[in-house]
């Protein structure tokens, strides 16, 4: 299925309920905003957030699901419906963080070579032979491992949407099957969420206002995606 048949399925299901969506997205966003506004005032409030984070972000894509399927729902059935997979969630974003581990190390080890390079520039404690070869080193490490973070991290994309559909599955399996039907799919996904960077910078012009419509769009968009890798990997 190309990405225009996808983006066309995602308007027919949205066409006459951008309404619900967009409430849906509001008060979501609202509720992040809240959250974030909250956790700056308390101690370990971040902490707090990230726990509150995780189990409703899982409640969207879910509620996201039900929507693109026609089912009913109310603008706050994202908060049930994560608070009722609450282990859940956090099953899936552990299995996730493990795979993931890797990855994130090399990347904070090379933004700590680059602060530790720029240092000792800035401190001549480096000959003008050792600033270019070191230079080099440093860069080539920070891209290789944004890379390997970015496309690595493409394997677990559809982990919530999995969770949401097999409510009963474990969190590792849940991550081991979201690499196995994304493997051979990362940069078609990638090509698809980049499709969307047009309407993306019209939203900016409309300062904000156009994302009420791009960010349902987008979520169904995605959906529509998931159930047909799903549907191709059986």
């Amino acid at each position: 299925m190309t990405r225009s048949e996808l983006k066309t399925q995602a308007k027919e299901t949205l066409r006459g309920r951008w309404g619900e969506a967009i409430a849906i997205i509001v008060v979501y966003q609202v509720i992040i905003g809240v959250m974030s506004a909250i956790s700056q005032s308390i101690p370990f409030g971040g902490i707090l957030q990230i726990v509150i984070t995780v189990p409703i972000s899982f409640g969207l894509i879910g509620q996201m699901i039900k929507f693109s399927r026609g089912e009913k729902t109310g603008v706050l059935d994202f908060f049930k419906m994560g608070f009722d997979n609450f282990s859940k969630s956090w099953s899936i974003y552990f299995s996730v963080f493990l795979k993931m581990l890797a990855p994130v190390i090399a990347y904070v080890l090379s933004i700590v070579i680059l602060v530790a390079y720029s240092i000792m520039v800035s401190t001549d404690m480096l000959d003008d032979n050792l600033i270019v070869i070191l230079g080099i080193l440093a860069i080539v490490f920070t891209l290789a491992s944004s890379i390997w973070l970015m496309v690595k991290s493409y394997l677990y994309q559809l982990t919530s949407y999995i969770g949401n559909d097999n409510l009963e599955m474990p969190g590792k399996e849940v991550a081991k099957k979201s690499e196995d039907i994304m493997n051979g799919h990362r940069w078609e996904y990638f090509v698809l969420n980049l499709s969307f960077i047009g309407w993306a910078l019209l939203s900016i012009l409309t300062l904000g206002i156009g994302l009420l419509w791009l960010i349902p769009y987008v979520q169904i968009t995605n959906v529509k995606f998931y159930e047909y890798i799903a549907e191709i990997n059986k």
